[in-house]
């Protein structure tokens, strides 16, 4: 199974063989969960708790890199140290956190990471030498790079909708990153998973011509005027919005009648009927 990387706009596999992974494991180690355990006198063993975390990731790669230039003209060893800084320069950015794409099976998810320990590139002839990249990934789930658009129906007020959703299904990661907005006149807007039993509340006003968003990753809320993905055309309500213990996320889970994950939630809208949509990225924890 071929893998292939790219860092923000540089292939880990260089059209003019300046650079290319090392390939064996095309695997990297899935997250640790971020666990608390809990004694209580009297008590067996511990008290399992629900709905955590993960910790932070790692991803170690190997490139060797070269004496190409980027026509694919061997230059010599000059060129392998020029290609080598070069490398250096685009994965050690200390500014933001790097994007780090991986096409794997025909499938594009994307991580955000730094490089963390030192690099130390170990020579192996005249030609060509090995550098270690080894990025910690502060959230170490990795997305799709495209969004799913989830619509329900048209809702009457205060209609409690249900769905095991396939079209946010697929994955095996929580979706922490959704966006749940809807238009029109209303009082509440709500959304609960049903996997996890979480749930997000926003209780405020949107009128006629307006709406409410909810962006569960900054757990932030807007009313919103026009085009409610529109940034410049919102008022900021997050003074409303509330969630329970652990925040919000929707978990995908599995059953033996399915051939892919769904997610089941639940949605609510209170005020005028209309449709509710929840707008996310699939997520894996591989």
């Amino acid at each position: 199974m071929d893998t292939t990387y790219r860092i923000d706009d540089t292939p880990l596999d260089d059209p003019g063989r300046r650079w290319f992974l090392e390939r064996d494991n095309p695997f990297q180690t899935t997250p640790a969960v971020r666990s608390a355990s809990v004694s209580v006198p009297a008590r067996d063993g511990i008290v399992p708790q629900h709905n955590e975390h993960y910790g932070s990731g790692l991803l170690a790669l190997r490139v060797i890199v070269t004496d190409h230039d980027r026509f694919g003209t061997p230059r010599g060893w000059s060129q392998v140290e020029e290609n080598l800084q070069h490398l250096i320069g685009v994965t050690s950015d200390r500014t933001r956190l790097l994007t780090i794409h991986r096409t794997r099976g025909g499938k594009q998810h994307f991580n955000r990471g730094r490089v963390t320990n030192s690099l130390n590139p170990e020579f192996l002839d005249q030609r060509s030498t090995r550098l270690v990249l080894l990025l910690q990934l502060p959230d170490p789930l990795c997305r799709e790079n495209t969004w799913a658009t989830l619509a329900t129906p048209t809702l009457s007020s205060n209609e409690l909708w249900s769905s095991a959703s396939t079209t946010l299904g697929g994955g095996n990661a929580p979706i922490r990153d959704a966006v749940i907005y809807a238009q029109g006149a209303m009082s509440r807007l709500y959304a609960e998973d049903v996997q996890s039993g979480q749930w997000i509340d926003l209780r405020t006003t949107s009128a006629s011509g307006q709406g409410l968003r909810i962006d569960v990753l900054e757990m932030r809320a807007w009313r919103t005027t026009g085009d409610p993905l529109d940034p410049d055309s919102t008022d900021e309500v997050t003074g409303s919005l509330d969630a329970g213990p652990g925040g919000f996320s929707f978990v995908p889970h599995y059953s033996s009648s399915q051939s892919r994950s769904v997610v089941s939630l639940r949605l609510r809208r209170t005020g005028s009927g209309g449709v509710i949509r929840v707008r996310a990225r699939r997520a894996w924890l591989l």
